[in-house]
């Protein structure tokens, strides 16, 4: 069964068409996950250059913002994947 997440990021609202999959296969989910990331982040970036900015300024943020978040995992303890 197929969902859809709306979020907003910095007032552009996102929809991702993938749910998390039930297979326990980690691999499985791995690709799943990338999948719906991958779209995510093609729309944040047409977005944001529509509004001006370049591909690789956003994809360079966007870099910037994944590594905090991973930062702030691990000091959370949380590590997997």
């Amino acid at each position: 069964m197929e969902s859809s997440y709306t979020f907003n990021i910095g007032g552009v609202i996102m929809m991702i068409n993938a749910a998390p999959t039930r297979c326990f296969d980690p691999d499985v989910r791995y690709d799943a996950c990338t999948e719906a990331a991958e779209l995510a982040l093609q729309g944040l970036i047409s977005e944001a250059e529509a509004q001006g900015w370049q591909p690789a300024e956003m994809a360079m943020a966007i870099a910037d913002a994944v590594e905090d978040y991973i930062l702030s995992l691990a000091q959370r303890h949380v590590s997997r994947h």
